[in-house]
């Protein structure tokens, strides 16, 4: 129901804003109970890894890669060096600038954190491969354009034949 209300909300403005400012809106009062607690179990969750890493080799960058917007705007990863996205939208530049949102709004929401594509590709099952390319470099360009810290491109080629050609065409 919270994903309904929040896509419904973004659809409302035209996707001209994502889930992540959705959270902080007026709008998204009725479910503070329930991000206080997915916040309280994102913390619950990386707490004692980032302990532990932090112990093990204390000038480690940490980051966690989430493909979940609502999971990485949570307050819980703040104790993060650095945000990380994983996106792999649809091959249409409205849905590109729409998931490039998501992702610098993370910037408004972790002032002064890097915030990183870590992962996007587009399916050479579902787009040739020519196009693929054009669609990743404007990706590329984009993602610098709107101040991202870097962009990683997703690579998936070593897998058996099986039933996900999507999977197995990145």
């Amino acid at each position: 129901a919270f994903l309904a209300a929040a896509s419904e909300w973004s659809s409302a403005r035209n996707l001209s804003a994502t889930i992540v400012e959705f959270i902080r809106s007026p709008e998204a009062q009725p479910w503070q109970p329930f991000l206080k607690a997915l916040n309280a179990t994102v913390a619950a969750w990386l707490t004692p890894q980032v302990a532990a890493i932090r112990a093990a080799d204390p000038g480690r960058l940490i980051t966690v890669g989430w493909n979940d917007p609502t999971l990485a705007s949570m307050p819980a990863n703040a104790v993060l060096d650095f945000m990380s996205m994983h996106r792999f939208p649809p091959n249409a530049p409205r849905w590109l600038t729409y998931h490039l949102m998501m992702a610098s709004g993370l910037r408004a929401v972790f002032p002064g954190k890097p915030v990183l594509l870590t992962e996007f590709g587009y399916a050479t099952s579902e787009v040739e491969p020519a196009q693929t390319a054009v669609c990743e470099s404007a990706t590329w360009l984009q993602c610098f354009e709107s101040g991202l810290a870097g962009v990683g491109k997703w690579m998936l080629y070593d897998l058996p034949p099986g039933p996900n050609p999507r999977e197995r065409s990145f």
